[in-house]
């Protein structure tokens, strides 16, 4: 019984630790691609003024 408990304690510790890796990467991708896309939006304007 002891034994189920421990590998229980290491499962749950690897989903939260996952989700925190999750929570970051997505928030970082949606950082990048925004970014992305203001130079996009901006190289068109500016080819649009000249």
């Amino acid at each position: 019984m002891e034994e189920m408990t421990r590998q229980e304690d290491g499962l749950i510790a690897i989903i939260s630790h996952s989700q925190v890796l999750i929570a970051v990467l997505s928030s970082s991708l949606v950082a990048l691609s925004s970014l992305l896309i203001a130079t996009l939006f901006s190289s068109l304007f500016i080819s649009h003024l000249s």
